[in-house]
């Protein structure tokens, strides 16, 4: 019991030191589904430029335009799902395309089930 005891007093020492990095500990990056110098393009770098100034971090815009904003979606469904990178969309990669499109490699519901998970 007394060897047990002394672990658990380890392991409470020890946790003390493990404990989570605060948000945002690296870059953000905003994935859009639209040409530079875009309406959208526009907004997503003032709005990361105040971002970027309330946390502390880069924002980086990141634009990746074509398919129906298909390839901008994809390639956020397949980032890490872990709060830095995010997808700045319309309703078109939201609502349109996976109704016009029979075969989309990512939808809006299975992206949000396997960020949940």
């Amino acid at each position: 019991m007394t060897k047990f005891m002394l672990a658990l007093a380890a392991a409470l020492v020890l946790a003390g030191n493990a404990h989570a990095q605060p948000y945002p500990a690296k870059p953000i990056r905003f994935i859009l589904p639209f040409p530079t110098g875009s309406a959208t393009d526009q907004i997503a770098r003032i709005v990361g430029k105040e971002m970027s100034d309330m946390l502390g971090q880069p924002i980086v815009v990141e634009n990746k335009p074509g398919a129906g904003g298909a390839i901008a979606a994809e390639f956020v469904a397949k980032s890490a799902p872990d709060g830095y990178t995010l997808f700045v969309a319309s309703n078109t990669q939201l609502a349109a395309n996976p109704s016009l499109f029979k075969t989309l490699r990512t939808t809006p519901s299975r992206t949000l089930r396997r960020s949940c998970e």
